[in-house]
């Protein structure tokens, strides 16, 4: 109960602190930089149970693919659905396009809850983004389990085309 109020508390905080979404502006390749994100919530979910650990693994990896611009991995790591809707090539060929235009990136993980919807494990995560030059993004993202893995559902960036709202049709 204290664990479920805690969410709910966070929830309320990242929903009062909602910003409105940028478009992405180019920024100078040279002009990258590193940044931390702030992963504390999942590590707290991680110590809760050994397939909690493998999902908070999964988050934190596939952020930091997009961070470095892997896009195979962000490829790779999105549900069957968005991969049945969004052929491969359309997507490197979109996301590729970011490449040195993004001047850092961060994420903060501000609430996080699980769901059974339909018979499959998803959980959701509220997430601060930060893109560098743009002013912070805030988000839900989910996540399924699919195929003994975790799996991004809504990746929740709303200023990187295929990272917004995007949702394939389950079927």
């Amino acid at each position: 109960m204290v664990h479920r109020l805690k969410i709910l508390i966070q929830l309320n905080s990242a929903v009062a602190a909602l910003a409105p979404a940028c478009l992405l502006v180019g920024c100078k390749p040279d002009a990258i930089t590193s940044s931390t994100s702030d992963t504390g919530i999942l590590e707290i979910v991680a110590r809760s149970d050994p397939r909690d650990a493998k999902f908070a693994n999964d988050v934190k990896k596939f952020y930091a693919a997009l961070a470095a611009h892997d896009w195979d991995y962000t490829y790779n790591g999105r549900t069957d659905s968005f991969k049945k809707s969004v052929p491969r090539a359309l997507y490197l060929s979109t996301v590729s396009a970011l490449d040195g235009k993004i001047s850092s990136f961060s994420y903060e993980v501000l609430a996080h809850d699980d769901f059974i919807l339909n018979g499959v494990e998803r959980k959701r995560l509220i997430m601060k983004f930060d893109l560098g030059a743009m002013r912070p993004e805030y988000s839900v993202v989910w996540w399924k389990f699919e195929d003994d893995q975790w799996r991004c559902d809504e990746v929740g960036i709303r200023s990187i085309p295929f990272f917004n709202r995007f949702r394939a049709q389950e079927e």
